[in-house]
């Protein structure tokens, strides 16, 4: 007993020792393990050589392929090498460039022209280092931005009977049968059920997000509604930040104009002012913009 105890002492630190690097060696592998399960040559959108090489050149019948493998594996390494050196890496840079404008040059609508202003030179300083680590991310990991569609799960689509009754639907006010309704039924012939959806649930974000979308998601919709929409300024501050970003977008002389004079006739509080003055300077109408300068240098 007195040798075993002795042992054991002695042993401990051995033992101690040799399960530490037991765990680490777990973790380091568990790691690597959860890396290269991630990487992104094992998405077959990113090795679009490579797919050609196996669907072109590799025989169907055993011996044949047996037979050709020493030129469609050698052919094989090259197209990975170049899929993975090159063409994956030249694919991600528009990935990395959305990115860093998204993360650095796209302003929040409550962040203020002042406010952005005075990072304009951080912003300046960090873009070139945003997207290089972002682009050198994005071609080592198998990020969204190229999914690979043999992993892609299909999301079903509810199933909307074609004839509901829209109008009796609103009249219940059954919001998620609406929201059904407008995602995946509501069509350009449906624009005054539309609008009166908007008006009806303005105050529920989710309708109302879904509404604004089908009233002003391309160019030829947000004309037809442009004056619905302007009517909405000033009754609602998280909606108006909606209708403001959408304005700039399109550049709507019509918004500018209605902005403008309720920044010169109506009393509104700073942070209305500030984001009506905000965009009438991103809308960039001239007559607009030396109106306003007037006006702020009479007070």
């Amino acid at each position: 007993m007195i040798f075993d105890k002795k042992y054991r002492q002695k042993m401990r630190p051995y033992f101690c020792a040799t399960h530490r690097l037991f765990v680490r060696k777990s973790l380091l592998f568990c790691l690597v393990l959860l890396l290269v399960s991630n990487c992104a040559v094992f998405n077959r959108n990113n090795t679009p050589l490579l797919v050609k090489v196996e669907e072109n050149l590799i025989p169907e019948e055993t011996l044949s392929k047996i037979a050709a493998s020493p030129f469609y594996i050698t052919v094989g390494i090259l197209a990975g090498l170049i899929d993975m050196i090159i063409i994956h890496p030249a694919i991600r840079i528009p990935n990395a460039a959305r990115d860093t404008v998204d993360a650095l040059w796209t302003p929040s609508p409550e962040t203020g022209y002042v406010t952005r202003m005075a990072f304009m030179p951080f912003t300046i300083i960090l873009t070139p280092f945003f997207f290089t680590g972002d682009w050198l991310f994005r071609s080592m990991f198998d990020v969204n931005g190229n999914p690979d569609q043999s992993r892609s799960v299909s999301k079903e689509i509810p199933v909307i009977p074609d004839n509901i009754d829209i109008e009796l639907v609103i009249s219940q006010k059954n919001a998620n049968e609406i929201h059904r309704w407008l995602q995946y039924k509501a069509s350009d012939q449906d624009n005054e059920t539309v609008r009166k959806i908007f008006d009806l649930f303005i105050e529920d974000y989710r309708l109302r997000q879904a509404s604004f979308q089908l009233l002003s998601n391309s160019e030829q919709r947000f004309q037809k509604n442009e004056d619905f929409l302007i009517s909405y300024l000033n009754r609602n501050r998280d909606l108006d930040y909606t209708l403001t970003y959408a304005f700039e977008l399109r550049k709507s002389k019509a918004a500018s104009a209605a902005m403008l004079k309720l920044v010169t006739t109506q009393k509104l509080t700073n942070e209305a002012a500030n984001r009506y003055i905000d965009s009438i300077f991103k809308i960039k109408d001239p007559q607009h913009i030396q109106i306003l300068l007037d006006k702020l240098r009479s007070k």
